[in-house]
């Protein structure tokens, strides 16, 4: 079983040395732990993970759920595989340079913050082409407006002249009316 890494990085470390700097700043629920792990089995371990050099240790600033996951791969027996190399339990990581605490941890709040918001036009026209299943991500301040499944139901002589009706509704989000 082989997970494909398809990313660089200036070095490789072990999955082992990572240790997590942010503390409880984000959960990562048993869902979003599922979808990450999809993601990650289907389309290989993709960004390169931020790492902070402190003393002997090597915390994780930027990749925490990401590299959580990889280690609970490994542990099932998944490899890691850069171009056809085996990895054997070690991930190409970015260096950073912070000189204090305070520092690195301004470095996670940069890192988990979201200044650009996506917005519907801005997403339909990106994810136009693609034949994707929107449940695998999680886009918190972004929801496609919901529809209602009409009930197909057949219905009785009183209720048809409902059914010859069409219903419109207004988008929250937009004001477009369907």
């Amino acid at each position: 079983m082989i997970i494909k890494v398809n990313t660089g990085g200036e070095a490789l470390a072990s999955l082992d040395s990572l240790e997590p700097f942010q503390g409880e700043l984000k959960k990562l629920s048993d869902e979003n732990f599922n979808k990450l792990r999809g993601k990650i089995l289907a389309s290989g371990f993709n960004f390169t993970p931020s790492i902070w050099k402190q003393g002997d240790k090597q915390w994780i600033l930027d990749g925490h759920q990401r590299i959580h996951v990889l280690k609970q791969l490994v542990k099932q027996g998944y490899d890691l595989e850069r171009k056809g190399i085996l990895l054997n339990g070690q991930i190409p990581v970015c260096y950073v340079d912070a000189h204090s605490f305070e520092e690195a941890k301004d470095m996670v709040l940069q890192a988990v913050s979201q200044y650009g918001k996506i917005d519907r036009d801005g997403f339909l026209d990106f994810t136009e082409e693609l034949d994707i299943d929107m449940e695998q991500f999680d886009f918190p301040d972004f929801q496609l407006p919901s529809t209602d499944i009409p009930n197909f139901e057949p219905g009785d002589e009183n209720e048809q002249g409902k059914l010859d009706k069409l219903k419109t509704k207004t988008c929250p989000e937009c004001g477009c009316e369907f």
